[in-house]
This record gives C-alpha cells, sequence and structure tokens, in this order.
C-alpha cells in the first residue's frame, strides 16, 4: 500500500483489484470534491473523492455505464472487488486515467478542439435522445437545484428567470455597499452598473422569458460543457469528464453555456465578458453538423443569455451575501463588460442563425 500524501489516505483502495501501489498524489480540486493521481506499476488512476456523502454517486456510475456501452468517450469506472459493493454513503470513485490535453481555462482552444468540442456535443445530445426511453427507465436524477441561488434556476427550465429575485439582488448588494466606509474596486464597478440594470430589469417580463425557454427540449445534459471538461487526443476528444451536474435542463441553455463559456475572449464571467463571434460560430455549425438546433431553439439563446447577463448572481452572491472572496477575479474587466449581451443580442441572433 502506498504511503499517504496531501492527508488523503488510500485505506479504500483494498476495495479495489489493483497491483501495488505508488505515492498518491493530490491532482486537482474543486468546490465540492478532490481528485487524486493513483499510479501502480504499470497503470494510472484517478480517484474523485467528494467532500459530502452522496447518493448520485450510484447514478453517475450507472451513467457512465450507459454512455460507454454506447461507444461515447467518458472515463472508464473502475469496479469494486467482489467483495465490496457501491454503496449509497460512498464518496468517491475511481476511474481509470485517460491520457490527453485538458486546458487550464475553459476557453483557451484551438479552432480545432473548438470544432470537435461542438461535433461531441452534438453527438451526445443525439444520442440522449435517441435513448430517452431507456434514460427514463432508469429514473436518472434532475439537477439540483437550490431555490435561493438564481444561478442554479438557470438550468430549471420551469424557472429560468425571475424578475422580482434578480431586482432583490442588486438592492440588497447595494445595501451592503452602502454600509461600506471604503468601497475596492469591485465595490465601485458594481455602484456604477447598477442602476443601468435595475433600470434595465424594470422592462423584461419574466413571463415571456420563461414561457419561451419552458416550451423548448428538454434534454438530459451534462450540465457544465466546457473546455476544463473536456479530454483533448491529436485528433478527437479522448473524454469528456465531470459529470456531477447532468440531469434534465432545456438543450438550448446546454448549447448556449458551452458557447458562451467556451468562446468568451477573457476567463471572466460568463455572461458579462464578450464574445469572439466567429469562434461561437465555429462551435455551433460543429454542434449541428451532428444535431439539429430548431428555430424556436435558436430564438431562445439570445434572450436566454441576455436575461442572465443583467444579474451576475453566482459572482454577487458569493461577494456580497456569502463573504466568499474565492470567485472575485472573475468579475468583468471593464463597465462595458457588463453590458455586453444588451449591446450584442442582434449580433448574436444574426450569427447562430
Amino acid at each position: 500500500m502506498s504511503k499517504i500524501e496531501n492527508g488523503f489516505s488510500p485505506a479504500f483502495l483494498t476495495d479495489y483489484d489493483l497491483e501495488p501501489i505508488v505515492p498518491v498524489k493530490k491532482f486537482t480540486g474543486g468546490i465540492s470534491n478532490d481528485v487524486y493521481l493513483i499510479e501502480t506499476l504499470d497503470r494510472k488512476y484517478v480517484y474523485k473523492k467528494y467532500r459530502y456523502t452522496t447518493p448520485r454517486i450510484q447514478d453517475q456510475q450507472r451513467f457512465l455505464q450507459f454512455l460507454e456501452t454506447h461507444s461515447f468517450p467518458v472515463p472508464h469506472i473502475v469496479p469494486k472487488n467482489t467483495n465490496h459493493e457501491l454503496l449509497s454513503s460512498d464518496t468517491g470513485l475511481l476511474y481509470e486515467f485517460i491520457d490527453g490535453y485538458c486546458p487550464s481555462e475553459p476557453n483557451v482552444l484551438t479552432d480545432n478542439q473548438l470544432r470537435e468540442a461542438g461535433h461531441t456535443l452534438g453527438i451526445y445530445h443525439s444520442l440522449v435522445d435517441n435513448q430517452s426511453t431507456q434514460l427514463s427507465e432508469q429514473k436518472l436524477p434532475s439537477v439540483r437545484v437550490n431555490p435561493e441561488d438564481l444561478f442554479a434556476q438557470r438550468v430549471n427550465p420551469e424557472h429560468y428567470f425571475s424578475q422580482t429575485d434578480a431586482i432583490a439582488l442588486w438592492n440588497n448588494v447595494q445595501t451592503k455597499i452602502m454600509g461600506k466606509q471604503l468601497l475596492d474596486y469591485i465595490d465601485e464597478q458594481v455602484v456604477q452598473v447598477a442602476p443601468a440594470m435595475l433600470h434595465t430589469l424594470g422592462t423584461v417580463d419574466s413571463n415571456e422569458v420563461n414561457e419561451l425557454v419552458r416550451m423548448n427540449p428538454r434534454i438530459f445534459g451534462h450540465g457544465d460543457y466546457q473546455g476544463t471538461n473536456l479530454i483533448f487526443g491529436p485528433t478527437d476528444i479522448n473524454a469528456v469528464i465531470d459529470w456531477d451536474m447532468r440531469g434534465m435542463l432545456s438543450k438550448s441553455w446546454e448549447v448556449l453555456y458551452a458557447v458562451t463559456v467556451m468562446c468568451k475572449v477573457r476567463n471572466t464571467e460568463n455572461f458579462n465578458t464578450p464574445l469572439d463571434l466567429q469562434r461561437a460560430k465555429i462551435f455551433l455549425d460543429a454542434y449541428r453538423e451532428k444535431h439539429e438546433l430548431t428555430d424556436r431553439e435558436i430564438e431562445a439563446m439570445p434572450l436566454m443569455a441576455y436575461t442572465a447577463s443583467l444579474a451576475t448572481p453566482y459572482l454577487l452572491q458569493a461577494h456580497y451575501l456569502k463573504g466568499n472572496s474565492a470567485l472575485d477575479g472573475f468579475f468583468p474587466q471593464h463597465i462595458d463588460d457588463w453590458f455586453w449581451w444588451q449591446n450584442n443580442y442582434q449580433r448574436f441572433s444574426e450569427v447562430i442563425k
């Protein structure tokens, strides 16, 4: 058995039929999990350990096995040995290591990699569309939605946008800023944009937005399809990873999210950062080579992006309401960035048609 590194005990590895193991190394970490690289004398594995107990681990195992049987590129989950079964109380999964290039930021793909990303998402959507009955029989879970998180609401087709909640968020943030003696650079930026955001929010009809989203097809989506969750080989994508946010969501949202994250010009907030529209077209054209987007879905995407840009809830909530500064580096760099979607709504509409 290997020695302990980074405070991680590999005692769980006795549940697997592995050869002698060299030291376990911390690989990467996310908001809710840590990832470790585990090596034997001739093979590599990745162990993803969640910081909470979740029954979704069993669901993820079944779903990845489903994708693997349909030749979709996903990591292979290593089964436990016959003396141990995967339990709902387990907090981690062991995968076979997949070699390749995984970008450190979601928007640094080459044009060819971006094209492959579009192809692969289109292939995945065609697969889950064609296998909807089988997926339904598996009773796979929907995306978890925290009703207090405006960001999470965007993946919920029944409640994509709330004018009332967005206005309340901006007002709460302004109250927090007014209580400060000294303003930092984020405060100064927010103070400048808040009046314009509140004015625009007053003109948006939540019912109209939500109805348009609700009328679009739902799909069992990846939930976080973007560059850092793709492992690229020389020509193809070797694997799509990190399926923790999988679930039923608007197909328009999944495509829009992928475009916005992978085609933004810098790695700041998704809906308050300019897009490279030429790269957006590369991705969308590649996606549509593998899976169709209806006129209704194309119509919904600019409106969804525009309304998402009117409130930056993930950042505003973290910084002002939860006291978490870990995401401060993702705040928009320029005042104009906050209004990019308002100013380029028509240009984006023309690109995606």
